[in-house]
């Protein structure tokens, strides 16, 4: 019995030595399993990964790589096909990802939302950026100019918003200065968000938000933008406002330059189109060499360089030069401080006279502004006369008018009033285009001359006369030699001015055309004539060569004005022949119906665009049997040789002074 008890104890110590192996055969076995199952499940098994997927809205783009989406080694999913063409990263919404092996189609959920407020950038410029940061100053603030027009996408770098839509709003100081906002359908990646960026600074920029800061300080801003979503982003930051910019000088566009009167003072900024300082605190001067001046005052007519200057309070200068057209301005002639009697009817623009080298006599345009001016209420009158010319110079005059008691005598033109009437052609006039009787006969009535001498028992002796020219000294008179020879002292010389002013004198020395032309001359001083008749007075308009332009049958007219101080004589006639003997030793006239009336010799004979054509002779008559009545021919003087007189006249006079 002991004898097998010890077997079994042997056997069973058998046994237990072998189940280590057995044990470490199961465990590799497993883990050989194991090592073949997860080689299988992580590289050759070919399942989705992840079937739902998220994305925020702009961040992209989607993977078009397999092993992105399948589980296992490339080598045995490497032909599979990503469609992901569906999914707009920019547009928020649920999309399908579908993916293509040689055994299954897998599909995706791909979620693409907008979780995340714009983007705001303060720090980099983007190539099409519009923002202004100039510098910084010591604290590293931002500098902007004062009183310079921003808007708000001046004010910061750059936002950016991947949906193509957002609003901003600028805060300063807790109050909203500025705002915009983009809506576009582009979308942009990378550096191309700076071109969604210009395109909402355009857009302020057409809106007309501006705004400007009026304070050199520290201005503390917040910019706070906001996406469809609700999604919202904000930024503090502070930028400091100084003045660097100097004034700005601007000129008159080239070709649009107003013109600037001769002699007269102008300062800087009468001659700039515009001067103006952000600040709105600057001086102006002009600069002459090396000296500054405040005004400065043109004397020769023409184009002039002149040197505008400017600066402001911090000291910024800026220094324009213009090129400006300058012209003399219109001169008043016969205004003078004067008396009037309480009630008397007066024309304040009666006499006054304006002229202008371009434009000659600028009469027309004055204006007046009578200060209330009353002829029966006594007291003194400011009256103001303002001219203009074609440049749209001005000049402006005042006259003192004192209504009372007393009258003011006659005045006289100075010798430089004179001068300049003379010079600007004020006395002349230009013959008509086409005939008009009207027009012609007022154009030459102010040409007109009366000569009397009176005698006992209302006795006289009369004849006509026309003025030829007038100058600085003298006002020369046409007439015929008979006329002044039947004058001897005591002449009235009656003009054809508004009132018939005379002058009396003795018989005045005279010249002749020719023996054989009866055309006299003579002058008397513009010193003797009151300024008020002066100004009245015309010359005739005479053109030697008119005979060229005359036909028998035409209609011409000899006027004697103010005929003894009453109506005038006017006479219409026909020419009969244009160069005709008066009497076998005489001149040779033009023969004309006969229409002329005693008195009338000497006075003007002109056609119906008021040009001389002729001087009053007279007439001759003789017994037609025929017709059984007298005929009656007149003979009017030609008129060549007038100028040669005239030479004469005034070469004479030159050598009597």
């Amino acid at each position: 019995m002991d004898k097998t008890i010890a077997r079994s104890s042997a056997c069973e110590t058998k046994q237990n030595k072998d189940l280590p192996v057995v044990l470490a055969l199961v465990f590799g076995a497993l883990l050989v399993l194991i090592s073949h199952f997860c080689s299988w499940f992580f590289f050759l098994r070919v399942v989705p990964k992840n079937v739902y997927r998220s994305y925020e809205l702009g961040e992209g783009p989607v993977s078009e790589d397999p092993d992105d989406y399948l589980t296992g080694l490339h080598y045995f999913h490497k032909s599979a096909v990503v469609d992901a063409h569906d999914v707009n990263i920019y547009e928020a919404g649920t999309y399908e990802i579908r993916v293509f092996t040689s055994k299954e189609t897998y599909i995706y959920e791909a979620e693409v939302s907008d979780n995340h407020g714009p983007e705001i950038d303060l720090a980099n410029f983007g190539p099409s950026h519009n923002a202004v940061f100039d510098g910084k100053d010591d604290e590293g603030n931002p500098t902007f100019e004062l009183g310079v027009d921003y808007n708000i996408s001046n004010l910061f770098q750059c936002i950016y918003e991947p949906s193509g839509y957002y609003n901003a709003f600028l805060y300063c100081d807790g109050k909203l200065i500025g705002s915009g906002s983009l809506r576009s359908d582009k979308k942009e990646l990378g550096e191309e968000r700076y071109s969604q960026f210009k395109r909402f600074d355009t857009a302020c920029l057409d809106a007309g938000n501006v705004f400007k800061f009026s304070e050199k300080k520290v201005y503390d801003l917040h910019l706070e933008a906001e996406d469809e979503f609700g999604n919202t982003s904000g930024v503090d930051f502070s930028i400091r406002i100084i003045d660097s910019l100097p004034p700005e000088i601007i000129p008159y566009e080239p070709g649009n330059e107003p013109y600037f009167a001769t002699d007269r003072p102008y300062g800087a900024e009468d001659l700039a189109f515009e001067i103006k300082d952000n600040s709105g605190f600057y001086s102006s001067a002009i600069i002459d060499g090396d000296d500054t001046i405040s005004k400065v005052s043109v004397s020769e007519i023409g184009d002039a360089g002149i040197l505008l200057y400017a600066v402001d309070e911090e000291g910024n200068e800026n220094r324009v030069l213009v090129n400006l057209p300058f012209d003399e301005a219109p001169i008043f002639v016969g205004v003078r401080n004067k008396c009037v009697l309480t009630g008397e009817d007066v024309n304040l623009l009666d006499h006054v006279i304006a002229v202008d080298n371009t434009d000659g006599n600028v009469t027309d345009t004055i204006t007046v502004d009578d200060d209330g001016f009353d002829s029966s209420v006594p007291g003194s009158y400011k009256v103001k006369y303002t001219a203009c010319d074609s440049h749209g110079l001005e000049t402006t005059i005042v006259s003192e008018l004192t209504v009372g008691d007393e009258k003011a005598g006659d005045y006289y033109l100075t010798e430089e009033e004179k001068g300049l009437l003379c010079g600007y052609s004020y006395f002349s006039y230009d013959a008509l285009e086409t005939y008009d009787y009207e027009e012609a006969v007022s154009l030459v009535e102010p040409t007109l001359v009366n000569m009397i001498e009176r005698f006992g028992n209302s006795g006289y002796s009369a004849g006509s006369g026309f003025i030829y020219k007038i100058d600085e000294d003298y006002v020369y008179i046409c007439t015929c030699v008979h006329v002044i020879q039947e004058l001897d002292s005591n002449i009235e010389i009656m003009f054809c001015d508004k009132d018939s002013t005379c002058i009396y004198t003795d018989r005045p020395d005279y010249y002749v055309l020719s023996p054989e032309n009866e055309i006299a001359m003579f002058c008397v001083k513009t010193d003797d004539i009151p300024a008020e008749a002066l100004v009245e007075l015309r010359e005739i308009y005479c053109d030697e060569d008119v005979y060229d332009d005359l036909e028998r049958g035409q209609e011409i007219v000899a006027y004697s004005g103010h005929w003894l101080n009453k109506n005038p004589e006017i006479s219409k006639m026909k020419i009969e022949y244009l160069n005709a003997k008066f009497l076998d030793d005489a001149q040779n006239c033009l023969k004309t119906t006969h229409n002329v009336k005693a008195g009338m010799s000497g006075t003007a004979v002109f056609d119906e665009k008021g040009r001389l054509v002729g001087v009053v002779e007279g007439y001759l008559s003789y017994w037609d049997f025929v017709q059984g009545k007298y005929v009656y021919s007149a003979y009017q003087m030609r008129i060549q040789g007038l100028n040669d007189l005239y030479e004469r006249a005034k070469a004479e006079n030159q050598t009597l002074s």
